[in-house]
């Protein structure tokens, strides 16, 4: 399992990257994609929160947004 855990850690890392944000923004959207990529966070918004699949990505694009603003 913890060999599951760095590959989604190096995922939501190298995906990050691509977003160009530096810093505590960085952090953040590095934060924000791990949460996006655990499978606990999907099935939270769907069994227990009962949002639709476009509500669970409009969800995540909105902490995506919110990850870069500034402190």
């Amino acid at each position: 399992m913890e060999a599951f855990a760095n590959f989604l850690a190096s995922v939501a890392n190298d995906l990050s990257a691509r977003f160009g944000a530096t810093g505590k923004a960085r952090e953040r959207v590095e934060a924000t994609i791990g949460h996006a990529i655990a499978f606990s966070t999907w099935s939270d918004l769907d069994e227990k929160r009962k949002l639709t699949d476009a509500e669970k990505v409009e969800l995540i694009e909105r902490w995506l947004r919110g990850a870069f603003d500034p402190d």
